[in-house]
């Protein structure tokens, strides 16, 4: 067999073979060139996104989608209205994740065929959401926060009322008032007027926010002097109260958000007649998301436009409108009726933007949109086996360990997996399923995945999880050539006692090459590899492992032959096909059979 291996197996129960490390700088070395990297990554890593379309049908006053699970701590929820019905009770439509796998879209009434276009957003880091729902029966509710960055955070709110005319409660707005506050009102209180509310902290966003206030005759009011920010990433989010005005004239209520430069923002509508209180938050993406805004306008009789955008991934993009992802603004003055200028917004393709409303009025209408893309994460992910029949040699891959062993399940569940950046901090640590599988979902970027070898367990009868497994088989790592990975049986630093896992705040570095446990024994990492995940998933980062094998002289401890007898006495031989097996030997750096 080729030459260069450092460690060596025992083929069977009573044949132990002990091996000789004589290449351990080399192993430094190498692992230290394959640390080298460059963390691009950002914090926010998007996981998946969800859309589709919902209906409450004519008589129904609730409407629930069942969705793939998400983590609710790390997904939100937006949607876009569009209706033919002027009472609030049935078109002011809210919207919550109510579980993990379901969306509830509820009104007060029941009349009227009412169409949702729902996206849920789920991201493995970076963000955090907080979510709850408040009955408006007063004109101010403040609902309690953990709290929350307001420099990163924005809040996202949808709001259901009785009634058969609008008047001063049927418009809700949000405003974080502090770190642990997220203030909700109304100009006019309603016992069954609710809001439900989403407080998103986005780790890699730049959120400035404001208030602005109409006087009954202002129809524009804009804000300049902002800090400035690129507006190809800038999503304008706002909410706003209004006073009663005239009850037939909704034009006075619908107002419209654009971003009209890198440094100001404008708020306008076609009627006026009454006050209004607004805030606004410019959540600036501070990562690879991407942000397109721009105003459609609509004739008296138009329904319907198709938007052209630049290309995006629908898999990975929404659209919405303004006031609730709903509003803009429309001169319909003949009734109370919101239809005129609440708008869906959906994505038919990656260039083409729909955009419907269900109720003209005979009246032209203009709509400030925005089109979110997200960079979807990386992911990283493969597979912890026994290999129970290893023989010695060089490593053996998944496939082959588990055709040898089909009597075996040699997947290995409950292995801690950690993944360090290329700076070699931890990044965040998993436990493999019951078949050995794991998973990262990061950004983009150069990560280093380590097995905690203390943690695997025998599929052998007799296990309880005393026994240590040797490192059989890992892949290639970055910058190695094609089977290096399968010589390094025994781990990196065979004659190094393996590290145990991180408390949390280690680096990998810190692992390395010290004595945490006090036995006088150096500690190193055995069970790594570095991947490139810059490009895309990277999947099959496959770790074999098996329980009869020496390769040092240490007195006890993984790979010593004191550690081979106690798992030989332990773990029983059910099945076993090793017995057939000859034991390889490491001899000056040469397998020898």
């Amino acid at each position: 067999m080729s030459a260069g291996y450092h460690s060596s197996t025992a083929a069977s129960h009573d044949r132990p073979t002990v091996a000789r490390s004589s290449n351990l700088i080399l192993s430094l070395v190498l692992f230290l060139l394959l640390s080298i990297g460059t963390q691009t990554a950002s914090a926010a890593v998007l996981q998946s996104v969800q859309s589709g379309t919902a209906v409450i049908s004519d008589g129904n006053a609730s409407s629930s989608v069942t969705i793939s699970s998400v983590d609710l701590s790390k997904s939100f929820l937006v949607f876009s209205v569009r209706h033919n019905v002027a009472s609030p009770a049935g078109g002011h439509i809210s919207g919550q994740l109510t579980s993990s796998t379901n969306i509830d879209f509820l009104r007060v009434g029941t009349n009227t065929d009412v169409t949702v276009e729902w996206t849920v957003v789920q991201f493995a880091s970076g963000v955090t959401v907080q979510r709850g729902s408040e009955l408006l029966d007063v004109t101010t509710k403040n609902a309690t926060l953990t709290s929350t960055d307001l420099a990163r955070s924005f809040p996202i709110i949808s709001h259901r009322i009785g009634g058969t005319t609008v008047s001063d409660d049927d418009f809700a707005r949000a405003r974080l008032t502090s770190t642990t506050n997220l203030e909700l009102s109304a100009y006019g209180p309603r016992p069954d007027s609710v809001v439900e509310w989403q407080v998103v902290e986005y780790t890699d966003a730049a959120v400035q926010s404001g208030d602005v206030s109409f006087a009954a005759g202002d129809s524009t009011k804009s804000v300049t002097g902002l800090s400035t920010f690129a507006t190809d990433k800038a999503w304008l989010i706002y909410s706003y109260k209004s006073a009663l005005g005239t009850t037939t004239n909704i034009g006075q209520k619908l107002v419209r958000g654009l971003v009209t430069g890198t440094t100001s923002v404008q708020f306008d509508r076609s009627q006026t007649g009454q006050a209004i209180d607004l805030t606004w938050h410019l959540v600036e993406f501070q990562d690879d998301t991407g942000v397109q805004h721009a105003n459609a306008s609509f004739t008296s009789a138009q329904l319907q436009a198709d938007v052209p955008i630049a290309a995006v991934d629908p898999d990975w993009s929404f659209g919405v409108g303004g006031y609730m992802m709903r509003g803009g603004k429309s001169p319909y003055n003949s009734s109370d009726h919101p239809g005129a200028a609440w708008f869906t917004a959906e994505l038919t393709s990656g260039t083409n933007l729909r955009l419907r409303r269900d109720f003209t009025g005979s009246s032209t209408a203009d709509l400030g949109w925005s089109v979110i893309q997200f960079s979807p994460g990386t992911t990283i992910s493969g597979t912890v086996f026994e290999d129970v029949n290893y023989g010695g040699g060089i490593g053996r891959d998944l496939a082959t360990a588990a055709a040898d062993a089909p009597s075996f399940t040699v997947g290995r569940g409950g292995v801690t997996v950690e993944l360090y950046n290329a700076g070699g901090n931890l990044v965040t640590s998993t436990v493999t399923a019951a078949g050995g599988g794991y998973s990262f979902t990061e950004a983009p970027g150069t990560y280093t995945v380590r097995v905690v070898n203390d943690s695997v367990t025998s599929s052998r009868p007799g296990s309880d999880g005393s026994e240590l497994a040797v490192q059989t088989y890992r892949i290639d790592g970055v910058s190695e050539a094609a089977g290096d990975g399968a010589k390094k049986v025994g781990g990196e630093l065979p004659s190094n006692e393996n590290a145990a896992a991180n408390s949390g705040a280690q680096t990998l570095a810190s692992l390395q090459g010290t004595d945490l446990d006090s036995d006088s024994i150096t500690e190193w990492t055995q069970s790594i590899v570095t991947v490139d995940a810059s490009g895309g998933d990277v999947s099959g980062v496959d770790f074999g492992f098996n329980f009869d094998v020496v390769v040092n002289t240490n007195d006890s401890g993984q790979g010593s032959l004191r550690q081979f007898i106690i798992n030989s006495n332990l773990l029983a031989w059910l099945g076993h096909g090793q017995e057939r097996r000859i034991a390889a030997v490491d001899s000056l750096d040469r397998w020898a059979e």
